[in-house]
């Protein structure tokens, strides 16, 4: 067995829930500990490691829950999802879907929503830096040339639709929040777009209609061809043109768009 062999062993060793495991009988025991009861430590801080991990990602999670039943559900998690990355950072992606399909959703709901808010607030802030918009670099683009623009946002940036306002509960879950902690859920849904401006997360409130703008932009639409992706009936492709060339200038200046290129 060569040493990546060993190791890529003793990881699948550290995941599976039985110690029937052929692999172990190629070691001696070592004073009074077995290879089975010495695999026992390694698995135990495996998962206190990513037990710890999770805790760090999802702080607010941790507070609605607490601990005894967090801990509980990070240990079916991760019994369910192995780390499949070097960087912890990366771990836990798969949380949010995770706990939208648990039982305790039903009393809950607004739970899972709150912990996608979570996770897309811990991968911009470990995520690169947001550019500013290049207003001059814009302006030298000839006016038959700007049909053809295709605006895009961010790729460390996030756009989340919840019927709760779950960016309310993720500020009142906050270290040090002295604000009320009361969150009315018959407030109506939100509709967020999340960035890192310097060291600061930003979590911002913008309409239904702003929300799928970005999404359309996500698919690198060019700005002539933006209002087919709304008009359902041709009546209302001017009003929606207006609609978009209304949204877009407050979309840049809010940092919500970071760029564009031209369709070539």
């Amino acid at each position: 067995m060569t040493l990546r062999e060993l190791q890529q062993e003793f990881v699948r060793t550290l995941e599976v829930n039985h110690l029937d495991i052929p692999f172990l009988n190629g070691f001696k025991r070592t004073g009074s500990l077995c290879p089975e009861k010495g695999i026992l430590v390694y698995k135990n801080n495996h998962k206190l490691g990513l037990t710890k991990t999770l805790i760090h990602t999802y702080p607010v999670l941790y507070r609605l829950l607490g601990e005894a039943c967090f801990r509980g559900v990070a240990g079916l998690y991760i019994h369910h999802h192995h780390s499949e990355s070097p960087n912890l950072e990366d771990y836990g992606g798969f949380f949010p879907e995770f706990i939208r399909h648990l039982a305790l959703i039903e009393t809950v709901p607004y739970l899972a929503d709150v912990v996608e808010l979570e996770w897309a607030v811990h991968r911009v802030m470990i995520g690169p830096d947001n550019v500013e918009f290049d207003w001059q670099t814009l302006s030298s683009v000839p006016l038959e040339k700007q049909g053809d623009l295709i605006l895009y946002r961010s790729d460390n940036s996030f756009l989340i639709h919840s019927p709760f306002p779950i960016d309310r509960i993720f500020e009142s879950n906050q270290v040090g929040f002295t604000g009320s902690d009361i969150v009315d859920l018959s407030e109506g849904a939100v509709f967020l777009y999340i960035a890192r401006i310097g060291f600061d997360c930003k979590i911002r409130r913008i309409d239904a209609f702003s929300l799928r703008l970005l999404h359309c932009l996500d698919g690198r639409c060019a700005l002539e061809q933006l209002p087919l992706r709304f008009c359902a009936e041709e009546d209302e492709y001017v009003e929606v043109t207006e609609k978009i060339l209304a949204a877009l200038p407050k979309l840049i200046r809010e940092g919500c768009i970071a760029g564009y290129r031209l369709e070539t």
